[in-house]
């Protein structure tokens, strides 16, 4: 039987289908798995805490910013209101400005 170098390409067995045949892949595959591959698993394991950490971090962030989108969101509009407000308020002054101009003109006129 020869060796195998990858793990994707075997199949439980070969072309014999003979318990000495499985008995004999699975002890090629079990020689490939623990053949010092136990520091890159610590590795992705580590890396994979860190992965997490850091998207529990991300995911606080998002939760922040959202907050603190609806709240500017709040205030913005808010703020707009006032202002629609003042140039209703700015906009009546200036009628009713122009209305005592006028009457003022025409009090001017009678005298």
């Amino acid at each position: 039987m020869t060796k195998k170098k990858s793990l994707g390409r075997m199949s439980l067995g070969g072309p014999k289908n003979t318990p000495t045949a499985y008995f004999d892949e699975l002890c090629q595959i079990s020689s490939i798995l623990s053949s010092g591959l136990e520091q890159e698993w610590i590795e992705f394991i580590s890396n994979q805490a860190d992965l997490q950490q850091r998207c529990q971090t991300a995911e606080g962030e998002v939760t922040r910013l959202r907050l603190q989108y609806n709240q500017l969101k709040s205030e913005k509009e808010a703020s707009d209101l006032r202002l629609k407000h003042v140039i209703k308020q700015l906009a009546e002054e200036k009628s009713q400005k122009k209305g005592l101009e006028k009457r003022n003109e025409k009090l001017v006129c009678i005298i």
